[in-house]
C-alpha cells in the first residue's frame, strides 16, 4: 500500500467524521441561536463530545472543542436540566464537580419559548438540507433520476414470468401500497410482502388491470435480508457508450454517456430496439430526445450512408442500461428531494409503530442501521462523487429532524409536548414525575443506540459469527465433558 493510497483513505476518514459532525452541529447550532435570541441561559456549546481539548468562557457560555468530533451539543438548563446530558455525555469530571457552583434558581421560561428553542434544532437540519437540495438542483451533472415501475425485462422460467409479469407492464400497487418508482417497489416488496405467501401486485398491462401474486425470494444486501422478486428488472434504457469521430451523431451534438429516450417521438426501450428503428429509418433525418445528466435535449440528426456496412448509420455505440441511482439521488427539484427523504422516514416509522402487514414491524426493525451503517454508506457516497455525498447528507439531515420531533421525552419533540401541555393546563408538570419519565426514556434511548450498533447490518455478521463460534465451543465442551457425578 503506497503513501498516496494511505493519504486518500485518511482524507476520506476525516471527511466522513466532518460530514457526520456537520449534520449534528447544525442541529445544535439551531438550539443555541434560538436560546440566545430568546434570553435562555446557555451553559455550554461544544464541538464534539467527551473531554475538552480546548475551552473558553465568553459572556457566560463555555465554548468547547471536545475530543470526539462527531457532532456537538448545547447545554440549556432551562430547557433540559439533565436529560440530554445522559445521552450527550455532558458529565463533568470529578474535579469540576467538586468546584461546581451551588444549584441556581433560574427564572421560568414561557412555554412558547421552549417550543421555539426545541424546534430550532430540527429546523437547522431542514435549512441545511434545503441548501444541499438546491446545490444538487443547480449542478448540471448531478445524475439524478428515478426509475419508473415499468417492467423492462422478465427472465423466462423465473417465478415472475410464471406469475404473469411481462415487459412493458407498469406496477401500480404492492400489497395495496401505491408505488411510483422502482425503489418504492423494492421497499414495499420487503416491508409489505410476506415471504411465505408472496406479494400481491396491482399491474397495468397496456390499460388492462391485472392482480397477480408473485413469490418472494430472500436476498442479502449489506448484511440485511431483503424480500425481492427474482427475474425482474426495471425499464431498459438505451445508453450511448461512445460516439464515432466525424459521424452524424458527433456533428449533431451527441456525447458519450447520453441516454436516448425517444426516436421521432417514439419512446426507445433498450439498445436493440434503437438499432432496429434506425435500420428501418434509412437515410431520413431523425429527431432524437435524450437525457444528459439531469438535462433533457432534442437533436435533429442526419444518418450517413456507410458503404462498407451497406446501411445508414448515426455513428454511436449503444448498450442496454438501467437507471440505477441511490435513493437520495432520485429527484432533481429541491422540494421533490426533501419530500422523498421525508416520505422514506415516515414509511419506516409507520412500519415500526403501526404495521399493517404480517411481519412488517420485524422486517423494518431488521433493516434499521445505526452509526456504522451511516459511516459505511457515507464512505461509499464520497467515493461516488461530491453530489452523491451531498444528497446523502441531505437525507440524513431530514431523518435527524423528523426523528428528533417525535413526542418522546429527552428528544426535541418531547420538550415540545411538555411545553404544549403546560401551556394548555397552565400548570407545570410535577418535577419528580417528569424527572422519572425523562430518566426512563434517556436510559431506553441509550439502550436502543447500543442495540442498533450491535445489530447494525455492518456489525451484525461479526457478532453472528462470534456467537456461532461461542455456541459451537460450548456444545463441544458439553460433548467432551465427563458424565455428571464422575470424579475429576
Amino acid at each position: 500500500m503506497d503513501w498516496m493510497h494511505i493519504l486518500s483513505i485518511a482524507f476520506r476518514v476525516v471527511l466522513v467524521i466532518l460530514l457526520v459532525g456537520l449534520v449534528i452541529f447544525v442541529h445544535e447550532l439551531g438550539h443555541f441561536l434560538a436560546a440566545r435570541r430568546l434570553g435562555l441561559v446557555v451553559d455550554t456549546f461544544s464541538l464534539g463530545f467527551g473531554p475538552a481539548l480546548w475551552k473558553r468562557k465568553i459572556n457566560g457560555v463555555e465554548y468547547r472543542i471536545s475530543i470526539i468530533p462527531l457532532g456537538g451539543y448545547v447545554a440549556i438548563p432551562q430547557l433540559d436540566p439533565a436529560g440530554m446530558e445522559k445521552i450527550q455525555g455532558n458529565n463533568k469530571p470529578e474535579d469540576e464537580k467538586k468546584d461546581a457552583e451551588p444549584p441556581r434558581e433560574l427564572p421560568p421560561i414561557a412555554p412558547w419559548k421552549r417550543i421555539v428553542v426545541s424546534i430550532a434544532g430540527p429546523l437547522g437540519n431542514v435549512l441545511l438540507s434545503l441548501v444541499l437540495a438546491w446545490w444538487i438542483y443547480l449542478s448540471p451533472q448531478a445524475g439524478t433520476g428515478a426509475a419508473s415501475t415499468q417492467i423492462g425485462l422478465v427472465e423466462t422460467n423465473s417465478p415472475a414470468w410464471f406469475a404473469g409479469l411481462r415487459p412493458g407492464q407498469v406496477i401500480e400497487r404492492v400489497n395495496g401500497e401505491r408505488v411510483s418508482t422502482w425503489y418504492d417497489f423494492m421497499i414495499e416488496c420487503h416491508l409489505a410482502g410476506d415471504p411465505a405467501q408472496g406479494v400481491a401486485l396491482h399491474v397495468n398491462d397496456n390499460g388492462a388491470i391485472r392482480d397477480l401474486r408473485v413469490p418472494l425470494a430472500t436476498k442479502t444486501n449489506a448484511g440485511i435480508r431483503l424480500g425481492a422478486i427474482d427475474g425482474l428488472l426495471p425499464k431498459v434504457l438505451c445508453h450511448v457508450e461512445d460516439v464515432v469521430s466525424n459521424s452524424a451523431a458527433a456533428t449533431g451534438g451527441v456525447k458519450g454517456g447520453d441516454i436516448f429516450l425517444a426516436l421521432n417521438g417514439r419512446p426507445i426501450a433498450g439498445a436493440q430496439e434503437f438499432v432496429g428503428d434506425m435500420a428501418a429509418n434509412g437515410t431520413n433525418s431523425v429527431r432524437v430526445d435524450l437525457m444528459r445528466g439531469i438535462a433533457k435535449k432534442s437533436l435533429v440528426l442526419m444518418p450517413q450512408m456507410d458503404p462498407a456496412a451497406g446501411k445508414a448509420l448515426l455513428g454511436v455505440h449503444v448498450s442496454d442500461a438501467f437507471l440505477d441511482v441511490p435513493p437520495w439521488m432520485q429527484y432533481s427539484k429541491p422540494w421533490r428531494q426533501i419530500s422523498s427523504d421525508a416520505s422514506q422516514v415516515f414509511r419506516l416509522l409507520r412500519a415500526l409503530i403501526f404495521p399493517q402487514h404480517k411481519g412488517e414491524a420485524g422486517r423494518a426493525a431488521n433493516s434499521v442501521g445505526g452509526m456504522p451503517t451511516i459511516v459505511v454508506v457515507l464512505w461509499g457516497a464520497i467515493q461516488s462523487g461530491l453530489l452523491s455525498c451531498l444528497g446523502l447528507l441531505r437525507m440524513i439531515g431530514i431523518n435527524l429532524a423528523i426523528i428528533n420531533l417525535l413526542p418522546i421525552p429527552v428528544l426535541d419533540g418531547g420538550h415540545v409536548l411538555v411545553a404544549v401541555i403546560e401551556g394548555i393546563t397552565r400548570r407545570k408538570p410535577n418535577p419528580r414525575v417528569l424527572a422519572v419519565v425523562t430518566n426512563f426514556f434517556a436510559v431506553l434511548i441509550i439502550g436502543l443506540m447500543l442495540l442498533l450498533i450491535v445489530r447494525d447490518p455492518v456489525i451484525r455478521p461479526l457478532t453472528d459469527r462470534f456467537w456461532a463460534r461461542h455456541v459451537a465451543a460450548s456444545a463441544a465442551a458439553a460433548t467432551n465433558a465427563p458424565p455428571e457425578g464422575t470424579p475429576p
